[in-house]
């Protein structure tokens, strides 16, 4: 349930053809505080950094990106796209309480609820 929970939100959120841009409508998240580059998991095969997931998570992250790639290059789609998934309670403010995640397209970062917060929600 969960790698497919993932699987269509990447989907939606990632390679979706016309993308929402919410960082020209909203202001950009205020990202923590860092000593550096995020450190995360790299998906096997991708060049798909996952940062804040569960071990459990971050496997269906990884699993929906594959599952993703492989359904868009078997309509003739090839995409290689390098992006942060960030796995959190909380969407950056100024997103709909009802999404699931967000795309930021100019940094190349998505913010997706943990399964366990979109359970939580209710909505989508």
């Amino acid at each position: 349930m969960m790698g497919l929970f993932f699987s269509a939100l990447l989907l939606g959120l990632i390679f979706n053809a016309a993308p929402v841009r919410a960082s020209a409508i909203f202001p950009p998240p205020t990202a923590p505080a860092s000593s550096g580059a995020p450190s995360g998991h790299m998906c096997p095969g991708t060049r798909i950094l996952v940062i804040g997931a569960t071990p459990a998570d971050r496997s269906d992250i990884c699993a929906g990106a594959t599952a993703a790639r492989a359904f868009l290059q078997s309509k003739g789609l090839v995409i290689e796209p390098a992006f942060t998934v960030e796995v959190t309670n909380r969407l950056p403010d100024g997103i709909s309480r009802s999404a699931a995640g967000c795309y930021f397209e100019d940094r190349r970062h998505a913010y997706l609820l943990s399964y366990a917060s979109f359970l939580r929600q209710r909505t989508w």
